[in-house]
């Protein structure tokens, strides 16, 4: 069956991510993009490893785009990984474009940066897409545009005005 040209887009174009193991932990790379597609999964996995209190890497240096439900996803995991009991929650973001984009949107005040690639033993192995419906998403996104509307940054206002459309859209469900 040929795939569509948007599906054929999306195969190549699409985020992806790897999953290594650490010492203490493991370490996620994000491949191409990190979007709401990519965040939802990686924020379950992130959970699982606050319960467990191991660490996580989130290794950014192969992402080249990210949104902002993303982005807010990390400021969540980085909450719940200091309330868990253990483990540490940190951000590998090399020069490029999510070291520039999270410095832009000054989170790197509230992150924990590393400036050194994770130390990973074995090989990278693909995590399975989500399989969240449109109300989980929505859900989601709340939560991470939340995060960013409380920080005193140059776009909270912008985020507090996406935070009121998605509470109406779930309020309708």
């Amino acid at each position: 069956m040929a795939l569509s040209p948007l599906a054929a887009v999306e195969r190549v174009c699409g985020g992806a991510l790897l999953a290594a193991r650490m010492d203490r932990g493991f370490a996620l790379r994000i491949l191409r993009r990190g979007t709401i597609h990519e965040s939802l999964p990686l924020a379950r996995f992130a959970n699982g490893c606050f319960a467990r209190g191991e660490d996580l890497v989130v290794d950014l240096s192969e992402c080249r785009l990210a949104d902002s439900t993303f982005v807010g996803s990390l400021i969540v995991m980085h909450k719940r990984a200091r309330a868990a009991a253990g483990g540490n929650f940190r951000i590998y973001a090399p020069d490029g474009y999510c070291a520039k984009l999270l410095e832009s949107m000054q989170l790197h005040r509230f992150l924990a940066l590393e400036t050194e690639p994770p130390k990973t033993r074995g090989e990278w192995v693909e995590l399975p897409e989500a399989d969240d419906g449109p109300i989980d998403s929505k859900r989601h996104a709340l939560d991470s545009h939340r995060e960013l509307a409380s920080l005193d940054g140059p776009d909270q206002d912008l985020f507090a005005d996406i935070v009121a459309r998605l509470t109406r859209d779930l309020e309708g469900h």
